[in-house]
This record gives C-alpha cells, sequence and structure tokens, in this order.
C-alpha cells in the first residue's frame, strides 16, 4: 500500500520546542549586547582635528553640541579631578594643564567656525543671481532695501521695506470677518513659506529701517515658533481682527454685525425694531450720533468676549451694563425719520 499525498507531520515536544526559542534569544541578546558595539563620538560642533597629545584628545572628542555644552563638560571633568569621590579622570592621565588647553582650543573652534561662516556667506552671496531689479508695488528700484537670500533657488530679491513690511504684517494679522486667520509669511514673488533664517534677517532689517508692529515683535518673542506664537496671542490676534473690521464704515462685515447686534438688543428688550429703518441708517447714515452710539457699544460688546472669556464674572457684569446702556437706545428718535425722507425727495428730485 503507497503513502499518503497528506501527513500531518512530526510531532515535537513541547520542552523542546521551548529550548529551541530560548536559544533564539540569548543568541539575538549576545549579538545586541553593548560590549559588541563600537562607541559613538558626534562632534558636529567640534571641528578642528584631534590633537597629537592622548589626553587632550580624550577631552576634545567628548566635547560637542555647541560651545556651552563644550565648557560645561570641560568643567566636569576639571571637578572630577579635584574630587576624588567623582569619576577619577587623573587615571586617564589628564591634568590641569589639558583642562586649561581644552578651553583654549574651544574658544579657536569657535572663533574659527565665525570666520569661516562669515567668508562662506560672502562667497555664496557673490555667486547669488538678482531676480528684480525693481519692487514689487512701487516699480522703481528700492530706495530702503531689504535683501531677501534664497539659497535653494540660489537667487536674491530686493523689496523696498515699506512693501514687504506691509506683506508680513497683512499676513500675519489677517482675518476672515471678526475671527482671525493669521497666515505664516512668505515671499511675495514665490509664494513659498520664509525659512527661519529669511525670516530672522528680514526682520532685523526693518528694524534698522525702525519699522516695527507689534505682530511680527511677538512673532520674533516666540523665537518664530509658528505654533507658539498663534496659542500666545490669540486675544490679541482676535482684537486686531475685530478692530479692522470696525474702522472700516463700508465693510459688510461691520454692517451685518452691527444689525445682527441691534436686533439681539431690542429681542432681549423685548420692543418691536424697525428693521428696514435700521438698514437704511446702517448703510447711508452710519456716522450719526444713534448709529455711532450702537457702533461703539457693540464694538464693547465684542471686546468683552475676547479679553474676558476666561473670566465669566466679569464677562456676565459687563454684558449687564452694555444690556442697560442698549436699553436706551432702542428708542429710534424721529428725527432719524425726517432725515430719511429728505435724502429721498432730494434723491427723487435729482433723478427727475
Amino acid at each position: 500500500m503507497s503513502d499518503p499525498v497528506f501527513s500531518i507531520g512530526i510531532v515535537i515536544s513541547k520542552h523542546k520546542a521551548k529550548k529551541r526559542v530560548k536559544k533564539q534569544i540569548r543568541k539575538v541578546v549576545s549579538y545586541r549586547h553593548p560590549t559588541n558595539l563600537a562607541p559613538i563620538v558626534f562632534r558636529a560642533w567640534y571641528i578642528l582635528p584631534t590633537p597629537s597629545d592622548r589626553a587632550l584628545s580624550l577631552i576634545t572628542n567628548s566635547i560637542g553640541g555647541s560651545l556651552q555644552e563644550a565648557r560645561a563638560k570641560i568643567k566636569m571633568i576639571s571637578l572630577s579631578i579635584k574630587r576624588p569621590g567623582w569619576a577619577n579622570y587623573r587615571l586617564l592621565g589628564i591634568t590641569e594643564q589639558h583642562i586649561k588647553r581644552a578651553f583654549y582650543l574651544c574658544n579657536m573652534n569657535e572663533r574659527f567656525r565665525r570666520v569661516m561662516t562669515r567668508l562662506m556667506t560672502h562667497w555664496r552671496k557673490r555667486h547669488l543671481v538678482k531676480a528684480n531689479e525693481e519692487d514689487l508695488i512701487t516699480m522703481d528700484p528700492p530706495v530702503r532695501r531689504i535683501d531677501l537670500y534664497d539659497w535653494n533657488q540660489k537667487r536674491i530679491y530686493n523689496f523696498e521695506a515699506s512693501t514687504i513690511f506691509r506683506c508680513i504684517t497683512k499676513r500675519l494679522t489677517s482675518h476672515d470677518g471678526m475671527f482671525a486667520t493669521p497666515l505664516e509669511p512668505v515671499n511675495p514673488y514665490t509664494n513659498m513659506k520664509l525659512t527661519f533664517g529669511q525670516l530672522h534677517s528680514t526682520i532685523e532689517q526693518l528694524r534698522s529701517y525702525n519699522m516695527s508692529h507689534w505682530a511680527i515683535e511677538a512673532l520674533r518673542n516666540a523665537r518664530y515658533s509658528w505654533s507658539e506664537f498663534i496659542i500666545l496671542h490669540d486675544s490679541p490676534l482676535q482684537m486686531s481682527a475685530m478692530r479692522a473690521v470696525f474702522s472700516d464704515m463700508n465693510s459688510m462685515e461691520l454692517h451685518d454685525t452691527l444689525f445682527d447686534f441691534i436686533d439681539a438688543e431690542y429681542a432681549n428688550n423685548d420692543i418691536d425694531m424697525d428693521r428696514d429703518m435700521y438698514r437704511w441708517l446702517i448703510k447711508n447714515a452710519i456716522e450719526s450720533y444713534h448709529i455711532s452710539q450702537w457702533r461703539k457699544l457693540c464694538q464693547d460688546f465684542y471686546t468683552n468676549q475676547i479679553l474676558y472669556k476666561d473670566i465669566p464674572i466679569k464677562q456676565k457684569l459687563m454684558v449687564v451694563k452694555i444690556a442697560a446702556e442698549a436699553s436706551r437706545l432702542c428708542r429710534l428718535p424721529r428725527d432719524l425719520y425726517r432725515l430719511r425722507d429728505r435724502m429721498d425727495t432730494i434723491e427723487i428730485t435729482g433723478e427727475a
């Protein structure tokens, strides 16, 4: 009789299977053991050649990061030599003379890096191509020139200081009606976001011309961190958006906001509102005394909502005060009706 085509295999005892797994794990652990890995030395900041002195090279090879971190490391080694209870670097042959020499080499390294940075920057600037001769807005050569370097594209953009200043502030204080929608600064020619270096350089050049804005200074104080700028200055940005709306008498945002506020106050006082009359007044007589009082009260209401959003008690007290003032304004003066009739008569006569 022939063997069957299908076989369920050979049964292995659980004891042998566990032993096999343990051997594999032991092998992996042995391979990953730290003693089998070569030490990694990070020397991103210290770029001078390693000294020939072995004890001194032990110090310079262990420092990195920045000049401040390097000095802290060397001070720690110096303390360990003086205090026997600490890790004794004296056994490695390190003396006070090596410590002083290490400090000197760190300072020399920092000077060398600065000189080379200036040299490379100067060399790279000479190989940049001018992207424009005239300013984007004035269409004339910039008088108070701001240089914007694009190292990736190897181009240099020139702006009039007022042009780039207006572009940055307008984006930082951008808003959609009463809501702040700040945008990150960009290069007006390419519409690409400014890098950290470009933004810092541009702002410092503007400051040299005594041109600044609270939003620009806020972004600079936030170390150009966009998320930090948004979180820390949410209320000022909202206030800026609100003031921009109320400063434009002809904006539809102001007209709609003011009408909705007046309508709500009439409803709170249970008084019928002449909507047609108020729509006409807001459109044609927004600077009249009565509407100016409503506009001021409306601005105070939204200011209260922004400033005291985290203080409910203070916010409620201000709402009560505003409501009391609004109840007085709900009595519409008859002079405004006569004003509307007179202006309508003038328009009809003019058309005739």
